[in-house]
Protein backbone atom coordinates (compact mmCIF):
# COMPACT_ATOMS: atom_id res chain seq x y z
CA UNK A 1 0.00 0.00 0.00
CA UNK A 2 1.26 3.22 -0.72
CA UNK A 3 2.60 5.76 2.10
CA UNK A 4 1.19 8.77 2.19
CA UNK A 5 3.45 11.73 1.39
CA UNK A 6 2.17 13.98 4.45
CA UNK A 7 3.09 10.99 7.22
CA UNK A 8 6.95 11.49 5.89
CA UNK A 9 9.04 13.47 8.14
CA UNK A 10 10.15 16.92 6.55
CA UNK A 11 14.01 16.11 6.95
CA UNK A 12 13.50 13.46 4.71
CA UNK A 13 12.31 15.31 1.61
CA UNK A 14 15.02 17.94 2.37
CA UNK A 15 17.38 15.68 2.18
CA UNK A 16 18.08 14.90 -1.74
CA UNK A 17 18.11 18.94 -1.82
CA UNK A 18 20.62 19.41 1.06
CA UNK A 19 23.16 16.94 -0.89
CA UNK A 20 21.93 18.38 -3.94
CA UNK A 21 23.40 21.95 -3.13
CA UNK A 22 26.75 20.52 -0.92
CA UNK A 23 27.25 18.57 -4.31
CA UNK A 24 27.02 22.10 -6.23
CA UNK A 25 28.68 23.90 -3.73
CA UNK A 26 31.57 21.64 -3.44
CA UNK A 27 32.14 21.65 -7.36
CA UNK A 28 31.67 25.51 -7.52
CA UNK A 29 34.51 25.76 -4.73
CA UNK A 30 36.94 23.86 -6.79
CA UNK A 31 36.42 25.69 -10.02
CA UNK A 32 36.46 28.71 -8.24
CA UNK A 33 39.96 27.19 -6.43
CA UNK A 34 41.15 26.47 -10.23
CA UNK A 35 40.24 29.99 -11.74
CA UNK A 36 42.51 31.09 -8.90
CA UNK A 37 45.09 29.21 -9.24
CA UNK A 38 45.37 29.41 -12.98
CA UNK A 39 45.22 33.43 -12.54
CA UNK A 40 47.97 33.30 -10.36
CA UNK A 41 50.47 30.64 -12.64
CA UNK A 42 49.66 33.27 -15.41
CA UNK A 43 50.95 36.40 -12.79
CA UNK A 44 53.82 34.46 -12.00
CA UNK A 45 55.05 33.47 -15.21
CA UNK A 46 54.93 37.31 -16.35
CA UNK A 47 56.96 38.18 -13.08
CA UNK A 48 59.45 35.34 -14.01
CA UNK A 49 59.61 36.64 -18.01
CA UNK A 50 60.65 40.69 -16.67
CA UNK A 51 62.94 39.34 -14.07
CA UNK A 52 64.47 37.26 -16.72
CA UNK A 53 64.39 40.21 -19.09
CA UNK A 54 65.44 42.49 -16.45
CA UNK A 55 68.95 39.75 -15.50
CA UNK A 56 69.84 40.03 -19.61
CA UNK A 57 69.61 43.83 -19.30
CA UNK A 58 71.65 44.09 -16.28
CA UNK A 59 73.97 41.37 -17.59
CA UNK A 60 74.68 43.79 -20.59
CA UNK A 61 74.88 46.49 -18.82
CA UNK A 62 77.69 45.04 -16.31
CA UNK A 63 79.62 43.23 -19.32
CA UNK A 64 79.60 47.31 -21.24
CA UNK A 65 81.06 48.57 -17.57
CA UNK A 66 83.56 45.67 -17.55
CA UNK A 67 85.02 46.62 -20.63
CA UNK A 68 84.78 50.40 -20.17
CA UNK A 69 86.74 49.65 -16.74
CA UNK A 70 89.41 47.34 -18.47
CA UNK A 71 90.04 50.13 -21.09
CA UNK A 72 90.00 52.93 -18.77
CA UNK A 73 92.84 51.38 -16.86
CA UNK A 74 94.44 50.11 -19.86
CA UNK A 75 98.41 52.09 -19.82
CA UNK A 76 98.26 53.19 -23.41
CA UNK A 77 94.60 54.86 -22.21
CA UNK A 78 96.11 56.17 -19.78
CA UNK A 79 98.90 57.64 -21.58
CA UNK A 80 96.60 59.13 -24.25
CA UNK A 81 95.24 60.88 -21.36
CA UNK A 82 98.06 62.47 -19.95
CA UNK A 83 99.29 63.85 -23.37
CA UNK A 84 95.74 65.03 -23.95
CA UNK A 85 95.26 67.02 -20.78
CA UNK A 86 99.27 67.81 -21.14
CA UNK A 87 100.13 66.89 -17.80
CA UNK A 88 103.60 66.28 -18.22
CA UNK A 89 104.06 63.40 -15.74
CA UNK A 90 106.83 61.61 -15.64
CA UNK A 91 108.05 58.38 -13.45
CA UNK A 92 108.55 59.02 -9.78
CA UNK A 93 111.69 58.90 -8.73
CA UNK A 94 113.00 55.94 -5.54
CA UNK A 95 113.26 58.97 -2.96
CA UNK A 96 109.68 59.46 -3.26
CA UNK A 97 107.91 56.35 -3.20
CA UNK A 98 106.96 55.37 0.19
CA UNK A 99 106.82 51.35 0.55
CA UNK A 100 104.08 49.57 3.04
CA UNK A 101 104.42 46.35 4.71
CA UNK A 102 101.74 44.14 6.15
CA UNK A 103 103.02 42.45 9.08
CA UNK A 104 102.06 38.76 8.49
CA UNK A 105 100.56 35.90 10.90
CA UNK A 106 96.92 37.67 11.93
CA UNK A 107 94.07 36.19 10.66
CA UNK A 108 92.10 38.69 8.12
CA UNK A 109 89.57 41.39 9.87
CA UNK A 110 86.46 42.01 8.41
CA UNK A 111 87.96 44.59 5.98
CA UNK A 112 89.73 41.61 4.36
CA UNK A 113 93.55 43.04 5.89
CA UNK A 114 95.71 41.13 7.74
CA UNK A 115 97.28 42.39 10.96
CA UNK A 116 95.89 44.24 14.15
CA UNK A 117 93.74 46.58 13.11
CA UNK A 118 95.29 49.39 14.91
CA UNK A 119 98.52 48.85 13.33
CA UNK A 120 97.57 47.35 10.23
CA UNK A 121 100.69 48.21 7.82
CA UNK A 122 104.27 49.68 8.95
CA UNK A 123 105.17 52.55 6.45
CA UNK A 124 108.88 52.62 5.49
CA UNK A 125 110.61 55.32 3.52
CA UNK A 126 114.15 54.66 1.93
CA UNK A 127 116.86 56.80 2.53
Amino acid sequence: MAKNRKSERTAVRFAPAVRTFLLCLIIGGVGLGYVAQKKKIAMLSEQSAALEERHIKLERQRQNLLWKLERLQSFTELEAQIKSMKLELSPATPDRIVRITVQPGYPAGQHGLRGNPKQVAQMTVPR
